[in-house]
C-alpha cells in the first residue's frame, strides 16, 4: 500500500496508517497507541502484591483455605511452589520466581517475597511483553486443623486419664 509520504501500512487493532520500517526484518503493525494500552492492560491483570498464607508451628505445614496445604520449610523450592500455586489466575507465562529479600520483622510476622518473571504474548505472537511483578505473602502462625483436632483429642485423652 502506498501512500503521499510513501509507503505505510494499517495498524492491526485500529487501522491507523503507519509508516514501514525497511531496515526490519518483521514489521510491526501496530502503533505506539494501541501498544500502549495492552501494557497497561497487562499491569491491570497482574497478580496482587500481598497475599496473606498460613503457617502452622506443629507439623510446618503452609496453608491457603481453603483446599491448599503443603509441607514445606522457608525459602525451599516447595515452599516457592505453594506461592506460585496460590497465585492459580496468572493470565501469563512464567518466566522464573525467586525469593528476594526474606525477612521476619520483631512482631513476629513473616514476610516472603517472591518475584515472578512475567511474560504475555500480543497479536498472535508478533509481540512479547515482559515484566517483573513481586508478591509479598504475609505469613501468619496458626495451628491448621489437623493439628488442632490431634490437639483436642489428646486434651480429652489427658483429662479423661485423670
Amino acid at each position: 500500500m502506498t501512500m503521499e509520504g510513501g509507503d505505510s501500512c494499517p495498524c492491526c487493532k485500529c487501522g491507523t496508517s503507519l509508516p514501514v520500517n525497511k531496515l526490519k526484518a518483521i514489521k510491526s503493525d501496530i502503533c505506539s497507541g494501541c501498544f500502549k494500552s495492552e501494557v497497561i492492560d497487562m499491569k491491570r491483570s497482574l497478580p496482587p502484591k500481598q497475599v496473606t498464607i498460613q503457617h502452622c508451628l506443629q507439623c510446618d505445614c503452609y496453608f491457603h483455605p481453603p483446599e491448599l496445604r503443603m509441607k514445606a520449610q522457608f525459602g525451599s523450592k516447595e515452599l516457592m511452589f505453594f506461592c506460585v500455586k496460590i497465585l492459580n489466575k496468572i493470565n501469563f507465562a512464567l518466566v522464573n520466581a525467586v525469593f528476594v529479600g526474606t525477612e521476619v520483622d520483631y512482631s513476629e510476622t513473616k514476610i516472603i517475597k517472591v518475584k515472578l518473571s512475567l511474560r504475555k504474548y500480543v497479536y498472535s505472537g508478533w509481540f512479547t511483553i515482559q515484566q517483573d511483578h513481586v508478591v509479598e505473602y504475609l505469613v501468619e502462625d496458626q495451628t491448621c486443623n489437623s493439628c488442632s483436632i490431634v490437639s483436642s483429642n489428646l486434651g480429652l485423652l489427658v483429662s479423661s486419664t485423670l
